[in-house]
């Protein structure tokens, strides 16, 4: 099974680790549907690692050269066949460790964006098709 990196960032108060995104937030049932649509229409199944770009809770979302370093490091582990980025910080993130990417938007429910559901289709649409060509 080939393995997918998510990348967040700055994870919300409710976040129990802070060092992996969105455990014990709203935001993981968001991300969870939208991993299993994106499985269910590659017709495919993949494992995927969620690491934080930063490992502090902040308003300031900062990416230091450390989380940078642990991106790299995290993503010459695990060898990932592909790598999403869940917002613009995260994105940011990603470029700024020479990462190549997808960026979904953010899975919080303060997302304006994701009461689109056109929206939400066609961006999990274009994030399927970018997986399915990474898979190879």
């Amino acid at each position: 099974m080939k393995i997918l990196m998510i990348i967040g960032s700055n994870p919300s108060l409710s976040n129990i680790n802070p060092v992996i995104p969105f455990v014990g937030t709203k935001s993981l049932t968001v991300l969870q549907n939208w991993i299993s649509d994106i499985q269910f229409n590659m017709k495919t199944y993949f494992d995927y690692y969620t690491i934080n770009a930063s490992n502090k809770i902040a308003k300031n979302p900062k990416v230091s050269e450390m989380g940078l370093d642990r991106l790299r490091s995290e993503f010459e582990l695990t060898k990932p066949f592909a790598v999403v980025a869940l917002g613009r910080y995260a994105a940011l993130a990603a470029k700024k460790a020479s990462l190549e990417f997808f960026e979904l938007p953010h899975p919080s429910g303060l997302n304006r964006k994701l009461n689109d559901k056109t929206y939400v289709r066609g961006v999990l649409k274009e994030c399927s098709e970018y997986l399915s060509e990474r898979l190879g």
